[in-house]
């Protein structure tokens, strides 16, 4: 059992998902060569797929980074409202 979180830094956890293994866009690359592809609009296709593939991820990091700041900024406010011990309910 865990303790409970309380204060202002509750659930932000799961915000903070695991991104330590995307999609790599090999693989993505791979899998759409496994199939025949003749055509030129298939390899448009494949291009497009990894191109979307990458921006999704990027994205999906900066939300990350972004979280990660707000979850550092939430925690440096908790310790300054200890250090100048006032009562979270008044605030």
């Amino acid at each position: 059992m865990t303790a409970q979180k309380r204060g202002l830094g509750r659930g932000l956890e799961a915000l903070l998902v695991d991104v330590s293994t995307p999609i790599r866009a090999k693989e993505v690359v791979q899998l759409a060569q496994s199939q025949p592809s003749p055509t030129l609009l298939d390899d448009h296709a494949v291009i497009a797929a990894v191109t979307l593939m990458k921006a999704i991820q990027k994205e999906n990091a900066n939300l990350v980074k972004e979280v990660e700041a707000l979850k550092d900024l939430l925690d440096d406010f908790e310790a300054l409202v200890q250090n100048l011990n006032i009562d979270k309910p008044t605030l």
